[in-house]
């Protein structure tokens, strides 16, 4: 089990990045859109670091804006 991660703009299309190749599945050559997989064995980290309760999917229907700060918090764990 895993969950996609996806930035999207307001008429829900993922947004293009420089090519990159993060996640749990990995795409031959990189991707260019702003989205990753995170896979279940991390799910205790982010349930311990970002929200005892909704754990990744606190990330839902927030703005990017609004979750930055706390996603750059995460790395310094």
């Amino acid at each position: 089990m895993s969950w996609w991660i996806h930035l999207v703009d307001e008429n829900k299309k993922t947004l293009e990045v420089p090519k990159h190749s993060d996640g749990g599945t990995y795409v031959l050559g990189g991707i260019a859109e702003a989205e990753l997989n995170i896979t279940y064995n991390y799910s205790k980290y982010y349930y311990k670091e970002l929200d005892g309760e909704l754990g990744i999917k606190w990330l839902d229907n927030k703005k990017s804006s609004a979750c930055i700060k706390r996603l750059e918090m995460l790395l310094k764990h």
